[in-house]
């Protein structure tokens, strides 16, 4: 794809890709660090992992 798209297509796609990634970053460091967050994580985590491994494994099923 990145060959047959422009310098300025590319340019664009990159910081597109960057910015997401930062928003990202961003939305995990804040949950992380939400008391009411962390504090639902120490008490389901045990069966919360377990069942979003499962959830994104049947979407790349699907």
């Amino acid at each position: 794809m990145f060959r047959t798209i422009g310098a300025d297509a590319f340019a664009v796609t990159v910081a597109v890709f960057a910015a997401g990634v930062a928003l990202w970053c961003l939305a995990g460091s804040w949950l992380g660090s939400h008391r009411k967050i962390i504090e639902f994580v120490e008490r389901y985590g045990r069966w919360l992992v377990p069942a979003v491994f499962i959830l994104i494994g049947l979407a790349i099923l699907i």
